[in-house]
């Protein structure tokens, strides 16, 4: 499984109160943002992507596409992307990832191209985990 995983540490009396449940849809926000952002032709620091090969850009105008990096083609990749929120040794863990192989390999070559879209921005990463100590505390 190609991930990402968010771990917020916080010793607290045992709270109860579907917190599972808010984490998760903290990371289903977050995985928007990555989408949104990704299809905007920017990484997860903000950075234009590199453009495409001119063979491949060739090919995405000639099927009626743009020629812009937005990682879009299909959408499999993008929509392959979810979360998942555990509870392990009294820690809430938040993994974000492809739920296919396939999707994932797509991923990675996409990095590895210089395209680093799968992950969160230092912003995110901060705001996150202020709603989750939010969370946590019962601040919300």
């Amino acid at each position: 499984m190609a991930g990402i995983e968010v771990t917020n540490t916080i010793k607290l009396p045992d709270i109860e109160k579907n917190i599972d449940q808010e984490f998760s849809a903290l990371l289903e926000e977050a995985i928007t943002e990555i989408r949104i952002r990704t299809q905007s032709g920017r990484d997860k620091n903000g950075r234009s992507f590199k453009s495409y090969s001119p063979a491949y850009k060739k090919k995405r105008i000639e099927s009626g596409r743009d020629g812009r990096p937005s990682l879009l083609w299909s959408g499999a990749m993008q929509a392959a992307m979810t979360q998942t929120v555990e509870k392990r040794n009294g820690s809430f863990i938040g993994t974000v990832f492809f739920n296919s192989t396939f999707e994932a390999l797509k991923a990675k070559g996409n990095i590895g191209n210089g395209r680093d879209f799968f992950g969160f921005s230092r912003e995110q990463i901060t705001r996150i985990t202020k709603q989750l100590r939010s969370i946590l505390l019962g601040r919300k």
